[in-house]
Formats: structure tokens, sequence, C-alpha cells
């Protein structure tokens, strides 16, 4: 077997077939995706606390709060991973905390908005 044309037992090398990784310089975390997440947990927790006592919208803060901002969060945590790939990954210290941060403010905006709900289901 020849090791020297980058072919083996388990297939060519990308450096082999031609595919060279494109030099993007320095890759930061994606973070629009957490201020995108921040800014619906806020509006959800905004919309429940004025709000709440009409039905729909405690649901629609619910939904907003809930699956949207944390469907952000997975975006988020998804496009950190693939840029973490890169070799000149720039870490910020403010990215944990925003994520923390989000994922408090979403936390309460679903507690909110669920008492909401709760509090119009049990008068019925």
């Amino acid at each position: 077997m020849d090791w020297s044309s980058g072919v083996s037992g388990f297939g060519s090398s990308p450096a082999a077939l031609g595919s060279v990784a494109p030099d993007r310089g320095v890759v930061a975390a994606p973070v629009l995706w957490l201020y995108s997440a921040f800014a619906a947990a806020v509006v959800s927790l905004g919309v429940a606390s004025l709000l709440g006592m009409f039905p729909a919208a405690a649901i629609s803060a619910w939904v907003l709060g809930g699956p949207i901002a944390i469907a952000l969060v997975a975006a988020f945590t998804l496009n950190d991973t693939k840029s973490r790939t890169f070799p000149l990954y720039s870490a910020s210290q403010m990215v944990p905390w925003l994520y923390r941060v989000t994922v408090a403010a979403s936390l309460a905006a679903v507690v909110v908005s669920a008492w909401g709900i709760a509090n119009w289901a049990g008068r019925l």
C-alpha cells in the first residue's frame, strides 16, 4: 500500500481529494442566536407578566418563551459546535454567561406563562 498517495484501506484523505478547508480566519461564537433567544424569552416574560390573565396571551407567551427560545438556544449550540471545529476559534468570556442568563430567562418565562394558563384553567 502506498501511503504517500493519501489513499489507504479506509478511503482517501481530504487533502488527497483536493478539498482543503477554507481559510476563514478567526471564528467566533454565533451569539446572534443567543441574543435572539434572550429577546424571545424577555418578550415572553413581559407578555406573560402584563397580559397573563388572557388565555391566548399566556399560551402565546409560553410558546415564545419555551419551544421557540429553546430552539434558538439549540441552534446556537449546533452552530457554536461547528465553529469550534475551526483552527482559530475565539472563545469569549461573555458567551457562557449569556447562555446561562438566556436559559434562566426562558425558564422564568415558561413558569410565569404556565402560571397564567393554570390560573385561567382553574377558574373554568
